[in-house]
């Protein structure tokens, strides 16, 4: 595949499904500027973050989610992703750096499921914290998901 047909296979894929119009309403909403510091920039993002597939921001516990992305961000972690580079321009001390923001947004609660008279802890995960660093660095996180993830290890 050149760059040609690849460019030309994503307008038509972006003609076909509604992602990138979710992604274009929020960015609008957030004034192509997301503050994290902002309740309603984040209830934006989780809101966008479920047109997106991400299942595990129940809409019941948003405030849950909304106080666990402040919390993350409060302890300055999109400080270690830098806001003036391109994912490739990155050095290895910052790849690590993203890699620890995105490590430890995993690990961040999303909602509560509650099983057998037990509540479980839904945490972000693996496609929910690529999804929220891409909102926050398009230029340097990619919105991966389970099915790309799945798709890449054929290669390594």
């Amino acid at each position: 595949m050149n760059l040609y047909e690849l460019a030309f296979t994503c307008y038509i894929y972006d003609s076909f499904t509604t992602f990138n119009k979710t992604y274009k309403y929020f960015l609008k909403a957030v004034e192509n500027k997301i503050d994290l510091l902002n309740q309603e920039h984040r209830k934006e993002l989780i809101l966008w973050l479920n047109k997106w597939g991400c299942r595990q921001f129940s809409i019941e516990f948003h405030k849950v989610a909304s106080h666990e992305l402040l919390g993350w961000y409060n302890k300055g972690y999109t400080d270690l992703i830098p806001q003036d580079k391109k994912l490739w321009e990155l050095t290895e001390s910052e790849f690590e750096g993203v890699s620890r923001a995105y490590d430890e947004l995993t690990k961040r609660k999303a909602s509560y499921k509650y099983r057998k008279g037990k509540e479980l802890t839904i945490t972000v995960g693996a496609t929910g914290a690529s999804k929220i660093l891409f909102a926050l660095r398009p230029d340097v996180a990619v919105p991966w998901d389970e099915a790309i993830r799945k798709g890449l290890e054929a290669f390594g």
